[in-house]
């Protein structure tokens, strides 16, 4: 009845989204973050959401930035 109601379990944080002093997303810090985050054993993650800075990306980056995430 219920079979999807656990699907979800454990900590899913919002991600930060580490940035050059240009403004340009630094992908290699990123990458470390994540691997850091899936280390720490969460239960998910939460990529480019309104609650991050998803607002202060480019047309051109946001729709890099998930793909990247779910990659790792």
């Amino acid at each position: 009845m219920n079979e999807g109601i656990n699907k979800y379990t454990g900590i899913w944080p919002t991600l930060i989204t580490p940035m050059h002093n240009d403004g340009s997303i630094d992908w290699a810090d990123y990458r470390e973050f994540v691997e850091w985050q899936i280390a720490a054993g969460i239960g998910g993650l939460f990529a480019n959401c309104i609650s991050g800075e998803m607002w202060h990306l480019t047309n051109e980056e946001r729709p890099r930035w998930t793909p990247r995430t779910g990659q790792q």
